[in-house]
């Protein structure tokens, strides 16, 4: 005969065993209280119950007994139906051996790992709602199974239950699958329930620009309709961007003048070709790494000063890092399809990484440091450049990019203007607040049609002689 309780549980439970049950935990002689008292109440016992009658229980309801481990309730070898709903369930181990067990509910617990049940084959219906579940990979043999509930669990691929051919229903509700995942399912002939609860941003302003994208003021926002917006702009007001992450076929995105700190939530936007985040509170781009089909990005005005999570965007060809803390332009040595680079107003003093990119065609680097010009003397496909503000004295390394058409350099120290009589292409040109006395090499230049002079130190001659020979020609002059 087995004793119904243990001594420290007599009064509460009313009923008495004569020997330690066969339930118990061997380690610590005890059962979690709740399940002890279900399995009690199945027996009917009062007094004393035998292992016979143990092995007799067919049906256990111990639900909403906040049990927390199953341990011992292998010894129920006989059971066909098994309701744990409610409880805080995490380890079903104990449950491999109950070969006989039909209907399983485990609904309402902290379940993740579904291992130890793919020995079952007997399962009819099987109820795990509301659980951590993400993977049915041990499901695949339970052959005999006719109706499973997955509400609210995290279960994003229902492969696993194509080849049960007896299974007639699946509950699937309020978990991330794909509108295809349900459909491949129904195409068998399976009823699946299937309803995604509506997605909510946590930044209201980002959730009402969303919905202007979509042209949807109100009702639920679904999956379905995330997938649709391709481009969205972010404005003021914004202060987070949780949720964007949902909008998988963006492939462009403007972010102006919002209180962001981070980009988070751009990590998984796989498809972007076009990223501008202007006038933010943003300095780690650490996220933007993974966005590999980049083509264009613009990150003005914002707390930038290590572009190291750019190096490996090949793909991009126009870059605009203005107004950030950017010193070192090492991580943009590889991009040879750059076609469009400005980082004005930066701390920038050396120009070597930009020595490969021979599609270069428009460079501003204005408000830096710079003093040597030379690493873009072979960049022949510039056609506008602009270093205003930095610290050159010498231009001759621009001598041979004859298809420059526009070049700006004011504020530099410049005196000598002979290496720009060959640029037979220049339009335009700025050099006001140099060093400049002699205009001769820009009387050859017939194309150009604007010079800025203003505080240069010009020569009489070339006021008396040389500004006049230029505005005969129409020239604009400014000096």
């Amino acid at each position: 005969m087995v004793r119904c309780s243990w001594l420290f549980l007599l009064l509460a439970l009313g009923c008495a065993y004569s020997k330690v049950p066969a339930v118990v935990d061997p380690g610590n002689g005890k059962v979690p209280v709740g399940l002890e008292a279900a399995i009690c109440e199945a027996v009917g016992a009062v007094d004393s119950v035998s292992g016979e009658q143990l092995l007799g229980v067919e049906r256990l309801d111990a639900a909403g007994r906040a049990i927390v481990s199953l341990e011992g309730i292998e010894r129920l070898a006989n059971l066909r139906q098994l309701y744990l709903g409610d409880n805080q369930v995490r380890d079903l181990k104990p449950l491999t051996d109950l070969a006989q067990l039909q209907i399983l509910d485990l609904s309402g617990n902290q379940v993740q790992d579904l291992g130890p049940l793919s020995r079952l084959g007997q399962l009819t219906h099987l109820n795990l709602d509301n659980n951590q579940v993400n993977d049915l990979g041990a499901l695949r043999g339970l052959t005999r199974l006719q109706v499973l509930n997955l509400e609210n669990n995290r279960v994003a691929d229902l492969g696993a239950l194509r080849l049960l051919r007896q299974l007639h229903s699946v509950e699937a509700s309020g978990n991330p699958l794909s509108s295809e995942a349900v459909n491949a399912l129904r195409n068998q002939g399976v009823q699946v329930s299937f309803y995604r609860p509506g997605i909510r941003f946590v930044d209201a302003r980002l959730e009402g620009q969303v919905r202007g994208a979509l042209k949807k003021p109100s009702g639920d926002l679904s999956e379905e309709d995330m997938l649709v917006i391709t481009a969205l702009t972010v404005t003021q007001g914004v202060r987070s961007l949780d949720g964007l992450e949902r909008l998988k076929n963006l492939v462009k995105l403007s972010i102006f003048a919002t209180q962001v700190e981070d980009l988070n939530s751009l990590g998984k936007l796989l498809k972007l070709e076009d990223l501008q985040v202007n006038n933010t509170q943003v300095e780690d781009l650490s996220l933007l790494a993974q966005l590999l089909r980049l083509k264009s990005l613009t990150l003005i005005n914002n707390h930038i000063a290590d572009l190291t999570p750019l190096a490996g965007l090949r793909l991009l060809e126009r870059l605009n890092l203005d107004d950030n803390q950017v010193a070192d332009l090492s991580p943009l040595a590889g991009m040879n399809r750059m076609a469009e680079l400005s980082f004005a107003r930066n701390l920038v003093s050396q120009l070597q990484p930009l020595v490969r990119m021979r599609r270069l065609e428009v460079l501003h680097l204005s408000g830096n440091q710079v003093q040597d010009l030379s690493p873009l003397q072979n960049l022949s496909a510039l056609n506008e450049l602009d270093f205003s503000a930095n610290q050159v004295v010498d231009l001759t390394p621009l001598g041979g990019l004859g298809g420059l058409g526009v070049l700006y350099f004011s504020q530099n120290q410049v005196a000598d203007l002979t290496p720009l009589a060959g640029l037979a292409d220049l339009l335009r040109l700025r050099c006001d607040a140099n060093l400049v006395q002699d205009l001769v090499p820009l009387l050859g230049l017939t194309k150009l049609k604007s010079v800025d002079l203003r505080k240069n130190p010009l020569s009489p001659q070339a006021i008396a002689e040389q500004v006049p020979a230029l505005e005969a020609r129409n020239v604009r002059v400014q000096r």
